[in-house]
């Protein structure tokens, strides 16, 4: 293990970061760094480790509060997230004033990521039962729009964005089914503001909902798909690698850069790019390339459990999967299939536990079971979109024939894999019993070395 992490600078300062952007509000933190330098032997180690804990330090997010009283908030505001469309308008984050508002805009043109717009209205509280989570994710008050509108579009690159996600959504809600449509919609591009309630809680209670969540999985099915086509054609690797990390920065985008899709992203074009430097890839390096360059942008999302969740599971995987010789290709699938399913549900239980307040007993055998149907219904979504703006009957076939029928076998598992009996609540605990648990878990692993 330390010769591990004395190869990998990049997780060293990573490390750090994290301890020193929770150190203000955890100085218990700190102890963590004095026991790596304690244990740590390289002397480089240790250097990466104070250059992350200093940044940390100095980056560290201040304590936030919802606002207590109204205020009135005039301005010039831009917009930080996707725009969720709803029975009483559009709802949709936004910076103004030095504060990140939730606000809904009922008589305003359509809005997209980076747009500015500008606003008059009420500002107030939080209310009760979302404080935590939207203190979490930076917002500190409601704005009440009493008028708004649009002063300049957001980056070309975003609006592109845009119009990709809503040609999609168009394109679902008109040819598959309502619920086949939201579920389709949401897991593509994190729209879920459709799903039906049932179905959004059988997700929760069968450790299913993050594939409503745009992430690494999706990221990584476009990135082999569009790697794969390219391949077929006579263009550059260098070019391909640049157009593959454009389109998965424009999904990036259409997500609303949300932090598992960015950390995709980086880890991908990481990846991909190793190959033009003539160095192997290393899933690591770039997980933890990509926690920097990512809190080093947003600090605050060290404390978001989507965050922390895409981290740990991703470095759980690096960790304890490993490529085996192709001799028996159905078998290994399905250990391998068995062995990711395992692993992630054993790096994220805990966390799921402490964040919600509950564990899902079937969340093991309904993620292997719904890995299959989610991947092909994403894959022939996208190209049934794709295919559809040169032969629209070959589009709208794939997406009856294939899609359709995918999400439906999606919706029937979790159906079935949900209810009482699989989903039990755990009562709260300390946040520094996770350490414990991944530590202990990190005393099991040792170097494999696979022979050829």
């Amino acid at each position: 293990m330390r010769d591990m992490l004395g190869r990998r600078p990049l997780l060293v300062l990573g490390a750090g970061l994290v301890v020193g952007l929770t150190a203000l509000a955890h100085p218990i933190n700190l102890l963590f760094s004095l026991v790596f330098l304690a244990w740590a032997e390289s002397k480089n180690a240790r250097i990466w480790l104070g250059i992350g804990l200093i940044f940390g330090l100095i980056l560290a997010p201040p304590d936030l509060n919802s606002i207590f009283e109204r205020m009135p908030v005039h301005g010039s505001a831009t917009v930080v997230g996707i725009p969720k469309v709803g029975e009483y308008g559009t709802t949709v984050n936004m910076e103004l004033a030095g504060r990140t508002w939730r606000a809904t805009l009922a008589d305003c043109p359509t809005v997209g990521l980076g747009d500015r717009i500008e606003v008059d209205g009420v500002g107030l509280p939080l209310r009760e039962g979302s404080e935590r989570f939207l203190l979490l994710h930076g917002v500190t008050g409601r704005l009440q729009v009493r008028e708004a509108h649009l002063l300049e579009p957001g980056p070309r690159l975003w609006q592109y964005a845009a119009s990709w996600r809503h040609s999609f959504s168009d394109l679902t809600a008109k040819w598959l089914p309502p619920e086949s449509a939201a579920l389709t919609q949401a897991l593509c591009f994190d729209l879920n503001g459709e799903l039906d309630p049932k179905t959004t809680d059988r997700l929760r209670q069968t450790g299913t909902i993050h594939v409503v969540s745009a992430s690494g999985l999706h990221v990584f099915l476009i990135a082999a798909s569009l790697m794969g086509l390219l391949s077929l054609l006579p263009i550059p690797r260098g070019a391909q690698v640049l157009l593959v990390g454009l389109l998965l920065t424009m999904y990036a985008g259409a997500t609303g850069l949300s932090p598992p899709v960015v950390r995709a992203v980086l880890m991908s074009i990481v990846g991909l790019s190793a190959y033009l430097f003539r160095r192997e890839r290393d899933a690591l390096s770039a997980l933890a390339f990509a926690g920097v360059i990512y809190l080093l942008w947003q600090p605050r999302q060290v404390y978001d459990p989507g965050f922390q969740l895409s981290f740990v599971t991703v470095g759980a995987m690096a960790l304890f999967l490993h490529r085996r010789p192709k001799r028996h290709l159905a078998r290994e699938k399905l250990e391998e299939a068995l062995w990711v399913s395992w692993v992630a549900f054993l790096a994220s239980t805990p966390l799921v536990a402490y964040h919600f307040g509950g564990v899902s007993l079937s969340a093991l055998p309904a993620n292997l079971l719904v890995a299959l149907p989610v991947s092909v219904a994403v894959i022939s979504a996208f190209l049934a979109q794709i295919l559809g703006w040169i032969l629209p009957a070959l589009g709208v076939g794939i997406l009856s024939c294939v899609t359709g029928p995918m999400s439906g076998a999606v919706l029937w598992l979790v159906e079935h894999l949900s209810g009482p009996g699989w989903y039990f609540e755990v009562p709260g605990f300390s946040a520094y019993l996770l350490p414990l648990f991944y530590g202990l878990l990190l005393l099991t692993w040792r170097q494999r070395i696979v022979h050829p």
